[in-house]
């Protein structure tokens, strides 16, 4: 077998082509239960951050006398009654109604007459028909091409794109077609002034890169679109039919994570909303807060926790239209507020807090009223980490703490939760002018942010925010177990390069000196084969009983057409015999062997059910792999030592 990097890393992979032999029954009490990713810490504050209690929030009307109170609806519907809906169903009920409204709305996407991944368009066709409710062939330029043609001729079309993330084909449509035919044929020629294109947009915490974008900045750099985004089921059914019966080409984005988890009463009346124009949600005094989207539950949450600790009074304002935007509504909170911090999912870099910043300070009247720098709390910028999701987006902690505080002190206070995963997941850096990675754990710490490492007789500070290595100094190993950790660094140094083609190992003398602990991990990443994994290893070696105990952990991931993944927890527990580098090196090799024996053993003999309870659910769409076709996947090949079908 060679060890574990026949299971992991190795140049034959093993467990990837047993994974695919689910032929028959077995016991599988070695395979751990699939788990969730989650994290080794919360973020500092945790108690602030703790999962939005939407059945509880004030931005939800929760009882029919609250959602017809609204002064923006008619007269007959606020008379009129309400539903408990949720929004993808106030979505669904707006379209509905634009339906039955108007003979020239159509609506079309990926999955659209199924009723769409997030069930938006359920029973549509099957009411008006299918030639007013269709699927298209799978292609957002096709689909963006096709609905600005039928805008062109006079109608209504609602086109969908099944995940924002995937709407970068369709923006040459968007931007040189239907944002500029209105220019290009002047006032008595075509427009797609009819056209809304709905789209799923933000985190769910899960989505990582191709799941999780808020793109919508960058259609603000398109004149001629409308850019919408509801915060409610309430506001969804009235911003979307207001955007279908308007005359300008609207985009439409739904923050996907509130399509189950905002609930709330409608009216079920007909009404719209009026678009650019921003809502006053809370009155205030010392600060202006201004948002959109989901992260406005994140902003009432922090403004409870602000006005209770520093007796701070704040200001909250949804803009609901991000483009063009209600600049006036804005001017008139700053400079009575005479500060402003604007929050939103996606990237810092150029977004609506950018705009929004640079409109503010522009403005003489509301500039000569600030009292402080107008701040920004938003999404990294970077593209989307599954493991670092949801530090990525706003939340509590950080929008009261940019309230008080600069955002160099909010990284400050991220610094121990970065610091405790980067220690418990034993991360690895290459120092500079090396050629090796070395590891980060507790074992290793000098402490004051410094680390060592036994093979290269260095230590060096390292950055848990940015995983940087910097200010390397010689550093020489002294203490009682000296000896042992040089030696069994020296025969683990021989192991490791024979069995891992690439993993970084350590030695470590811990507990005063009493002990030693030996940790080998070693990363794949195989994006072109649809697959990463991990081996950690930790082992702890007391002399004075000459016992051996750890844990073994192996993570793989594969996600091609599907999302599997296997995660384990092997502890170990052992006697070596003679209390020397060779004997300990020897031990562990020997027991890494075996685990992988075991490993492939319980994989060779893996029942159907077994396996598919290794199946992780994808990001929002919940779709599962088809397994009678599991064979034509990459993955089936792979195990199965099938050739690849690209």
């Amino acid at each position: 077998m060679g060890g574990p990097a026949a299971t992991l890393l190795p140049k034959t992979s093993v467990v990837t082509r047993a994974l695919t032999r689910r032929l028959r029954a077995a016991p599988v009490g070695l395979i751990a239960h699939h788990q969730q990713q989650r994290y080794s810490t919360h973020p500092p504050h945790a108690k602030l951050n703790i999962p939005t209690d939407y059945p509880t929030s004030p931005l939800l009307a929760h009882t029919s006398q609250t959602a017809l109170s609204s002064s923006e609806l008619p007269p007959e519907v606020r008379n009129g009654t309400t539903k408990r809906m949720n929004l993808f169903q106030a979505v669904n009920d707006a379209l509905a109604t634009a339906l039955a409204e108007d003979e020239s709305v159509l609506i079309f996407g990926e999955d659209v007459a199924f009723g769409g991944v997030f069930r938006c368009t359920s029973k549509l066709a099957e009411t008006y028909g299918g030639e007013r409710v269709f699927n298209t062939p799978l292609s957002e330029q096709g689909i963006m091409g096709f609905a600005i043609g039928a805008a062109a001729e006079g109608l209504r079309p609602v086109a969908e794109i099944q995940f924002a993330d995937y709407v970068y084909p369709a923006f040459d449509q968007l931007v040189n077609e239907a944002a500029k035919y209105r220019y290009r044929d002047g006032a008595c020629g075509r427009t797609a002034g009819g056209l809304t294109v709905r789209m799923p947009c933000g985190g769910v915490g899960h989505g990582a890169l191709y799941h999780s974008q808020s793109p919508e900045s960058l259609f603000t750099h398109i004149p001629g679109l409308r850019v919408v985004m509801p915060r409610s089921p309430l506001q969804a059914k009235g911003l979307l039919l207001s955007a279908i019966r308007s005359n300008d080409p609207v985009v439409f984005m739904e923050p996907k994570i509130l399509y189950r988890a905002a609930v709330e009463q409608v009216p079920t009346g007909p009404y719209t909303l009026p678009l650019s124009k921003a809502e006053v949600l809370k009155a205030g005094e010392n600060v202006t807060i201004v948002s959109y989207g989901q992260p406005l539950y994140k902003c009432m949450a922090a403004l409870k926790q602000i006005e209770a600790d520093l007796g701070v009074s704040a200001e909250l304002i949804d803009l609901r239209t991000v483009y063009p935007w209600d600049k006036e509504c804005v001017f008139q909170s700053v400079r009575k507020t005479g500060r402003c911090i604007v929050v939103h999912e996606a990237m810092v870099n150029a977004g609506i807090g950018a705009e929004v910043a640079a409109a503010i300070q522009e403005d003489s009247q509301t500039f000569v009223r600030l009292e402080a720098p107008v701040a920004r709390v938003a999404g990294w910028s970077i593209h989307t980490p599954l493991l670092y999701e949801a530090f990525n987006a706003p939340d509590v902690a950080n929008i009261k703490a940019l309230t008080v505080s600069t955002q160099s002190n909010l990284v400050n206070e991220l610094g121990p939760a970065f610091e405790k995963y980067n220690e418990e997941q034993f991360a690895t850096v290459k120092l500079p002018g090396g050629s090796r990675h070395v590891i980060i754990s507790s074992h290793s710490s000098l402490g004051g942010g410094r680390y060592f490492d036994v093979e290269s007789s260095s230590s060096f500070a390292f950055d848990h925010a940015t995983q940087k290595a910097s200010a390397v100094q010689s550093y020489a190993l002294e203490g009682e177990q000296a000896d042992l950790v040089k030696s069994t660094l020296k025969n683990l140094t021989t192991y490791v390069k024979e069995h891992f083609p690439n993993a970084a190992y350590g030695v470590y003398p811990i507990e005063n000196d009493s002990k030693i602990a030996v940790i080998i991990v070693a990363n794949k990443y195989s994006p072109n084969n649809f697959w990463n994994g991990r081996w950690r290893s930790l082992y702890i070696f007391d002399p004075s009983s000459n016992s051996l105990e750890g844990s073994l952990k192996v993570d793989v991931h594969y996600y091609e057409d599907g999302n599997v993944r296997l995660l384990t927890n092997k502890p170990v527990t052992s006697s070596v015999p003679s209390d020397t580098g060779a004997g300990i090196a020897k031990e562990i090799a020997l027991g890494e062997k075996k685990y992988q024996e075991e490993l492939n053993r319980s994989f060779t003999s893996l029942s159907e059910g077994a396996f598919k309870g290794l199946r992780r659910q994808l990001p929002v769409t919940r779709q599962k792999i088809e397994w009678d076709k599991v064979a034509s996947y990459r993955l089936g090949q792979d195990i199965g030592g099938g050739s690849s079908r690209r």
